[in-house]
């Protein structure tokens, strides 16, 4: 009785279990061998981001590099509830935060999002209504006065922001001086952002062309530099400026603090790669 339920049971379980083991161990080598393609493709494109990254013109790619705030939560491969701490296998490197106006800068899938974006947030869904909603704001800002503005509407909430400067420092009180100074500067760095996103998104929309657009974010490069000196000071400036002007909601403010701290950490972040130096000067490492 035994000897046959060794050889009619016992024995064909444990054959079947070997097989079975046998299966799983091929399925986990098959899903291995997937895995580690998809990581070599992940890595070549990687590569040859990072290779496009180094051919772009250090204005281009510090110009775009003020707008990364935006850039980075709208457009950037990063996740949204990713790690905080940068992935040290593979670098990331996200092409829409050194490029804009070209064919490879955002991708086809995130372009839709971008014209969902400009639209929403600054009215923008052609080549008019960019240059009437960037013009105010470069002009507000006394960033740049290359796109003509007749004076007759206030753009936004930052326009009253950016003015009392001048009136409070002839008061004498140097508390009310000290505040008005530093709330004046953090709506300079998210006037900075806002409009370096609104240029190079309407040039990624076909909106503006990319001529006149560089020759913008020229001006806007200008005055962020003449009012900062490093990457991670711009940024904290940029949170500051974003929560009093009160431009998201606290889930939206929670996104922006995220992508943000990406750009602060990521190796693959334009804050990390490009120095604040001159134009004259190359950049990314």
């Amino acid at each position: 009785m035994f000897k046959a339920l060794r050889e009619h049971v016992i024995a064909p379980m444990k054959k079947g279990v070997a097989e079975a083991r046998q299966e799983i161990t091929k399925e986990k080598e098959k899903q291995q061998g997937l895995a580690e393609k998809e990581k070599e493709k992940t890595r070549l494109q990687q590569t040859e981001n990072r290779r496009r990254i180094m051919a772009i013109p250090y204005s281009e790619k510090f110009a775009v590099s003020i707008a990364a705030p935006f850039r980075a939560t709208y457009l950037s491969p990063w996740p949204p509830f990713g790690p905080d701490k940068p992935n040290e296998d593979i670098v990331v490197w996200p092409v829409c935060l050194y490029s804009f106006g070209e064919p490879y800068s955002v991708p086809d899938e995130k372009r839709a999002v971008l014209k969902d974006c400009l639209a929403r947030d600054l009215n923008i869904t052609d080549e008019e209504s960019a240059l009437t909603a960037i013009a105010p704001y470069l002009c507000a800002g006394d960033i740049s006065k290359r796109l003509p503005y007749n004076g007759d509407k206030v753009p936004h909430s930052l326009n009253s922001l950016l003015v009392p400067l001048e009136k409070a420092t002839g008061e004498g009180a140097g508390g009310k001086v000290a505040y008005a100074a530093a709330k004046l500067h953090t709506q300079r760095a998210l006037l900075s952002c806002m409009m370096a996103y609104a240029v190079t998104g309407s040039a990624d929309c076909n909106y503006l062309n990319k001529r006149l657009a560089l020759e913008l974010l020229d001006d806007i490069s200008a005055y962020v530099k003449a009012n900062y000196s490093e990457w991670k000071v711009y940024g904290d400036e940029f949170l500051a400026g974003e929560k009093m002007a009160k431009l998201n909601n606290a889930l939206g403010r929670s996104f922006l603090r995220k992508f943000v701290g990406y750009l602060n950490t990521m190796h693959g972040s334009p804050w990390l790669n490009i120095d604040w130096a001159p134009a004259s000067e190359t950049a990314v490492h």
